[in-house]
């Protein structure tokens, strides 16, 4: 039997080629995130953990919960600087010194132009630190910053845009004015050029404390020990030392924290690229399916003489799982491989685009390996058990007659089943949506999973109906080619269904984010003119959000007559029952003049009453709350808890969602205020292009704000959305190749079964023109019924995920109508292309060969 598996495979080494071409792009897909993840994140983790430092203990305060530092981690809370003295005067401390370390210091170009985009790498702002025993920076060139205009510059950023030593470069910190500084030295972090690809610029300790705003505090304090004491037994010593507010931590600790945030943020994005490739491998599994369903049918007679010759069905079973387990180790191989090649492509392309990546080692570790290897096999034997299952099923008797199972109408319990299954994918989907559980998001995957499999199941009886309703013009204006493809679609509805399906899952993925993406674009519309009555906005680093707003910046734009009021909206971090949430802070006095609050239940003037808070219905429903009910609010930069009061609730929207407070109660407990927008409105008898010119001419000072109208910030919320939509599409791009690829190997298996018919109706007169546009034209309907079941499912998906998150403020529901005619398109192109190969084949058969076959 082990010869006759052979033998099998080389008899049908061009048939399966498709089918091992899906898994290598499946498995290709798993190995190349495996690989890039793993090797940026042992990059980044080198960085942090190679570089000497005599840093033995680290004193900050406790964490900010919520609190972040440029996405390096968790923010601890500063400590005053009056605390250094008591550090380095512990008993075994040798030296000691305050370091800040901050995001938001953005360096300009000659133009007055940030460098860095919103998507580049971050921009750190930090003292030299005197001592070099605790410095991981060493100069390479120049001199430390000694006055007060000095700053020295990592050796990546410099080498990057052609800084050297006594250049004069301009700044924004924290989003103020432009500063311009002179470069005294360009410095490495340890042996390499930059920390892990960021922007550092080091100043001056005062300096930099107070570009910074942390006068009097520091971020941290490190110290070092002496010879012999360990870190723990330092760490021990001067955490006896320290007030309640702060803590002690071995560097070890510091750096595991770090390189655990780091970790964390890789394994995140190894497993959202996992999925796509998963969705990949998932597509593939149909390929699979029905390419072994198809061989089996066409070797029924040789299954049936194996039998007749004394194989038991236990033999035919094996060798059909031997196939595929041969097939599965040999794709996946070359699979794992091509993602080497593939990962330094992805790479490649991110560096490209000015992301500041460090250099990466990009090798195949064992692991991936492993995985790859086991993941691509194991997928191709298990989805060949039900045509092995099938093939142990053949009788001796099949010897002397043809099977066409393909054929076969659906059975009574394969519908039940699918219905069933059907059901139960969406009801797990509905848990993932609304249940709120830990297990959302696998609750989510496996209803998706679940939902692809009942509709697969029960595809089949879509095919007559609609490759019969779409065939019926092409039949007309075709002729006989088109009566014949018409035909031939709906002969077999099993094997349609099962390569159409495979196109669905990708198409209703698609079809499903183009839906959330319209449904935000059009509540972020909605929102905006029912709500904003500011005629500009004013944001940091573009209408991300990112980055910062200088106070100085608000009474700037307030001392301009071409306004009539101008305001500031700020947000923090609150703790609520344990759980930490966004709260944005607003003027009682004026925040109505800006915009408004679609009210359900209260007061909207009492913001201004004392310890008064507002929240959205979504938030109250969730906690039982209504107007007048009292709740614990504690506020981390403070560590004070006030029993707040809710005065009103409202309706969310995409512009005001979650928890407000007045902008008095924000002074009190946020002592590191951030704003995220400013408001603007513009005076009695300024035009809207008047007042626009003149907030962007006073903005020429801020260049890293820009101004909005709410047209232009629609559009650049329509860009980011529409940015993201495409990166999704891009990684979704393998899944239809891959389907693509089944339309093809079905039309090329079912040309060699129907040479004899093709024989024959060449013999009766078919030219081989005809013969080529009948299998485009077949090629082109299954394209269509995947494409129909794709949107289908994909619009009930998009629709269900918009419902699930209108606590968001995502409360009215979009179709792109124009994509899914554009989707229409593709699957004519999907159709014609994957019949390129089999209609030149079917038509360029040998008449009198053809007719011969048996």
């Amino acid at each position: 039997m082990f010869k006759a598996t052979l033998a099998g495979l080389l008899a049908h080494k061009l048939r399966l080629a498709l089918t091992a071409f899906a898994i290598v792009l499946g498995v290709a897909f798993v190995s190349a995130t495996l690989t890039l993840s793993n090797g940026l994140q042992t990059t980044f983790d080198n960085i942090f953990n190679t570089t000497p430092t005599g840093v033995a203990v680290v004193v900050r305060g406790h964490v900010e919960p919520g609190g972040q530092n440029g996405g390096f981690g968790d923010a601890h809370r500063p400590v005053p600087d009056s605390l250094l003295a008591a550090v380095q005067q512990v008993d075994g401390v040798t030296a000691a010194e305050g370091v800040v370390f901050r995001a938001g210091a953005s360096l300009l170009d000659k133009t007055g132009k940030p460098y860095a985009s919103s998507g580049g790498p971050p921009e750190f702002a930090t003292n030299w630190i005197e001592s070099q025993a605790l410095s991981p920076y060493r100069i390479r060139s120049g001199s430390p910053p000694t006055q007060a205009t000095d700053v020295v510059i990592d050796a990546a950023t410099a080498s990057a845009h052609g800084i050297t030593v006594g250049q004069r470069i301009q700044y924004v910190i924290n989003g103020g004015a432009i500063q311009t500084f002179t470069v005294s030295g360009i410095a490495g972090y340890g042996s390499s050029d930059s920390l892990a690809g960021a922007t550092i610029s080091l100043f001056r300790l005062d300096v930099a404390q107070q570009q910074l705003g942390l006068q009097g505090k520091f971020d941290q304090i490190d110290a070092a020990s002496t010879q012999g004491l360990s870190q723990s037994d330092l760490r021990d010593r001067i955490a006896g030392h320290l007030p309640s507010y702060a803590e002690a931590a071995t560097e070890a600790d510091a750096i595991g924290q770090q390189v655990a945030g780091i970790d964390s943020f890789f394994g995140i994005l190894r497993t959202i690229l996992l999925v796509f490739a998963l969705v990949a491998l998932f597509v593939g599994s149909y390929i699979i399916i029905n390419t072994f369903s198809i061989l089996i049918a066409q070797r029924t007679r040789e299954l049936a003489l194996l039998r007749a010759l004394g194989a038991t069905r236990g033999q035919v079973f094996r060798m059909v799982l031997a196939e595929a387990l041969l097939t599965g180790i040999v794709a996946s191989a070359i699979g794992v491989v091509a993602g080497l090649f593939l990962a330094h492509g992805l790479y490649s392309l991110v560096s490209s685009v000015g992301n500041g990546l460090p250099k990466a080692d990009l090798v195949l570790q064992p692991s991936t390996v492993v995985i790859g290897m086991v993941l691509g096999t194991v997928i191709t034997v298990v989805a060949s058990i039900l045509p092995a299952r099938k093939a142990s099923r053949v009788s001796p008797v099949e010897a002397i007659r043809e099977a066409s199972d393909a054929a076969q109408p659906l059975g009574t319990r394969r519908i039940i089943v699918g219905v069933a299954v059907s059901l139960l994918g969406v009801i797990g989907i509905a848990l993932g949506l609304f249940a709120g559980t830990s297990v959302a998001f696998q609750l989510l995957g496996l209803g998706a999973l679940l939902l692809y499999l009942g509709v697969s199941s029960l595809a089949p009886l879509t095919v007559v109906p609609i490759a019969g309703l779409l065939g019926a013009p092409i039949a007309r204006f075709r002729g006989t080619p088109g009566k014949l493809a018409r035909t031939n679609a709906i002969r077999a509805p099993r094997r349609a269904a099962a390569t159409a399906a495979a196109l669905m899952i990708g198409v209703s993925l698609v079809v499903g984010i183009a839906v959330l993406t319209e449904s935000a674009k059009a509540s972020t519309q909605v929102a905006l003119q029912q709500a904003v009555k500011a005629d500009y906005m004013v944001f940091p680093g573009g209408a991300s959000g990112q980055g910062a707003i200088s106070p100085m910046t608000t009474a700037a734009l307030a001392k301009d007559p071409h306004f009539s009021a101008v305001d500031d909206l700020k947000q923090g971090t609150i703790l609520i029952n344990a759980a930490s949430t966004a709260v944005f802070s607003a003027n009682p006095a004026d925040y109505q003049d800006f915009f408004t609050l679609d009210v359900a239940s209260g007061d909207p003037n009492s913001l201004g009453q004392g310890d008064t808070i507002f929240l959205d219905e979504t938030l109250a429903s969730n906690h039982g709350w209504r107007v007048g009910d009292t709740i614990d609010v504690n506020f981390p930069q403070t560590g004070a808890t006030v029993k707040e009061r809710i005065g009103c609730i409202f309706n969310p929207n995409a512009i005001t969602t979650g928890y407000m407070i007045s902008s008095q109660q924000y002074a009190m407990y946020f002592p590191e205020a951030q704003t995220f927008i400013i408001l603007v409105r513009a005076a009695p008898g300024v035009s809207h292009n008047a007042g626009l010119a003149a907030l962007n001419k006073d903005l020429a000072a801020f260049p890293t704000l820009k101004a909005y109208d709410q047209a232009s910030f629609l559009a650049l919320q329509s860009q980011s959305l529409d940015q993201l939509t495409q990166a999704i599409d891009i990684f979704l791009i393998m899944a239809i190749v891959i389907a693509a690829l089944g339309i093809v190997n079905t039309l090329a298996l079912s040309i060699i079964e129907r040479t004899r018919e093709l024989g024959l109706l060449r013999a009766i007169g078919l030219t081989r023109r005809q013969t080529r546009t009948m299998v485009r034209w077949e090629s082109v309907l299954i394209a269509f019924l995947g494409l129909i079941l794709g949107v289908v499912v994909g619009l009930a998906l998009g629709v269900a995920v918009v419902r699930a998150l209108a606590f968001t403020g995502l409360g009215h529901i979009a179709v792109p109508f124009v994509s899914l005619l554009w989707y229409a398109v593709g699957a004519l192109v999907i159709g014609l292309l994957a019949a390129i190969l089999p209609a030149r084949r079917a038509a360029r058969l040998n008449v009198l060969e053809a007719i011969s076959t048996e």
